[in-house]
């Protein structure tokens, strides 16, 4: 029996940024190797369609295709030109990645991406409010794996805890105070973040305070998966994390005791103390009790079958 064609399509622009790799090649590999036996996945990159006849050519190739479009990508097509499309592919769904999601709303879309919890609520939100152009249209959450190299890594044994901050740290909230505590890991790109793999074996801490910018993000109808806190839980280390971030408390829960209240000197070093004081204890296995179900829960095996349930819809 043919494969059912699954096709990501993302700008050209987005060849080398860090949501096209992750949301798009490397979610390819993962549906192919969960779900290579139905359907057969691809990566694109699409150009603006500025002709009738550009619309001709690019509409006969998504034919009968479920395209899976990143962000930024309906606008190259346009209001008409997504209506166009509808009628050759098999369906059109869009991941509403770092994005605003009531400006890049499309009521020609099949299923609305989002890739946290808060996210997807929103995006059901906006469904209920503008209304669609396609029948039983849905808002659905595909979790934002971790990176798949870091799937079967562990940590290397560490008598004394040892906190990292994975990235550039202007997106971070760390105190002048704390910054002895944290050691920062960069990395030249996102294309490059592999480089820092191997050393975050060393780090049974992560450190993924958020700015305190969450009103405002959630005004401009934007969210954040809890990606650091995924990372973490892949490698087997436990995070500290701002209690009001995105979808932390769906993952971690009220009493989960790295959650920083607010980004205040004074609470970041509360719980780095705290952190300190309990390592090698019941109440830190307790905790890493916690960050193994957020690995189940992320895993390349999960995500998958989030990703099944999506296509199931059209296959």
């Amino acid at each position: 029996m043919k494969k059912q064609r699954v096709i990501f399509l993302h700008r050209q622009g987005l060849v080398s940024a860090g949501s096209k790799i992750m949301r798009c090649d490397q979610l390819r590999d993962i549906a192919e190797r969960f779900l290579g036996d139905r359907y057969e996945f691809s990566v694109q990159s699409q150009r603006p369609v500025r002709n009738p006849g550009m619309l001709r050519d690019t509409c006969a190739g998504l034919d009968d295709a479920i395209v899976i479009m990143l962000k930024g990508t309906p606008k190259l097509f346009g209001g008409d030109g997504l209506a166009e499309l509808r009628r050759h592919a098999r369906a059109i769904c869009v991941d509403y990645v770092d994005t605003n999601m009531e400006l890049k709303y499309s009521p020609y879309v099949d299923v609305h991406i989002s890739p946290s919890i808060a996210g997807m609520k929103i995006l059901r939100r906006l469904l209920s409010e503008k209304g669609s152009e396609v029948p039983d249209a849905i808002a659905a959450h595909l979790t934002h794996h971790a990176d798949p190299r870091l799937e079967g890594m562990q940590l290397n044994p560490k008598e004394e805890l040892h906190t990292v901050y994975l990235g550039n740290p202007k997106n971070t909230a760390l105190p002048d105070a704390a910054a002895p505590l944290v050691e920062v890991l960069r990395y030249p790109s996102d294309k490059e973040i592999g480089q820092a793999f191997e050393a975050l074996r060393g780090f049974n801490l992560h450190y993924a305070v958020r700015p305190d910018e969450q009103s405002s993000r959630r005004n401009l109808q934007t969210t954040k998966p809890f990606t650091k806190g995924f990372v973490a839980a892949a490698i087997g280390a436990n995070v500290i994390a701002s209690r009001s971030s995105d979808d932390v408390l769906n993952y971690l829960g009220e009493d989960y005791p790295f959650l920083v209240g607010e980004t205040s000197e004074a609470e970041v070093l509360r719980v780095l103390a705290l952190a300190k004081t309990i390592y090698g204890t019941k109440d830190w296995d307790r905790a890493t009790e916690r960050m193994r179900y957020v690995r189940d829960v992320t895993s390349p095996a999960s995500v998958a079958h989030e990703l099944d349930l999506i296509l199931n819809r059209f296959a």
